[in-house]
């Protein structure tokens, strides 16, 4: 990787506008991706497994809408409890002057429902990024994540992620790292029998270990050595 940012690259500014991640939201973050899907479906019971790369979002769970100014807004999700029912619901945060979106994003699969104050109390600005070959070689996927990966900035662009965030925020997960493996679990003892692998629920915990040094070693490296601490 080359080291395209530096200190001064919008990323790190958008990002060090909001408080350090701490230990618990880092903690938590990490099991919220281990159960965000049925992984066990997915990914590779054994071997390296996928990669994914666990990043700060700026503007995770939020909406961008257009106002009366013709400048764009991010605005916070809510809990909308005007139809009742046990189906959690949310609506956006509208300020005057701003121009209702026609459809909300299909967000629910991902957030659970949850309101932007409670995504954010729990996980901070977390978000993961699952694009690659199972196996995949580290530099295939640093120089995909690279080329590909994007998060939003405060006028609703796109923007690139930091090579040294990326590097760092690179991890790989195999089916294991899901809480249970379903259908899965009679396979993995077979295997786990004849290659002398752990027991799954071990594996997980290793897995989830490995994402909370990822994620301490993006916020360390944001918030000390990019911020020049």
């Amino acid at each position: 990787m080359t080291g395209r940012s530096s200190r001064d690259d919008e990323y790190y500014r958008m990002v060090l506008r909001g408080p350090r991640p701490t230990e618990e939201q880092i903690r938590q973050f990490a099991a919220f991706a281990s159960d965000d899907h049925s992984w066990y479906k997915h990914l590779p019971l054994t071997g390296k497994g996928e990669p994914f790369v666990l990043h700060l979002a700026p503007h995770v769970h939020e909406v961008f809408v257009d106002t009366d100014s013709g400048v764009g807004e991010w605005r916070e999700l809510i809990a909308d409890d005007s139809k009742g029912g046990f189906i959690p619901r949310w609506a956006v945060d509208l300020q005057k002057g701003d121009i209702a979106p026609d459809d909300l994003p299909p967000m629910a699969y991902f957030t659970r429902g949850y309101t932007t104050e409670r995504y954010r109390r729990l996980y901070d600005r977390w978000s993961y990024w699952n694009f690659g070959a199972p196996g995949e070689e580290r530099l295939v996927s640093l120089s995909y994540a690279s080329a590909h990966l994007r998060v939003h900035d405060d006028h609703g662009h796109t923007i690139s992620l930091p090579d040294e965030v990326i590097e760092r925020g690179l991890v790989y997960l195999r089916a294991t790292v899901s809480p249970g493996l379903g259908p899965m679990s009679a396979e993995y003892e077979r295997l786990r029998e004849a290659q002398d692998l752990p027991l799954a629920h071990d594996d997980r915990a290793i897995q989830i270990e490995t994402m909370v040094m990822a994620m301490q070693d993006v916020v360390a490296w944001i918030y000390d050595e990019a911020a020049g601490n």
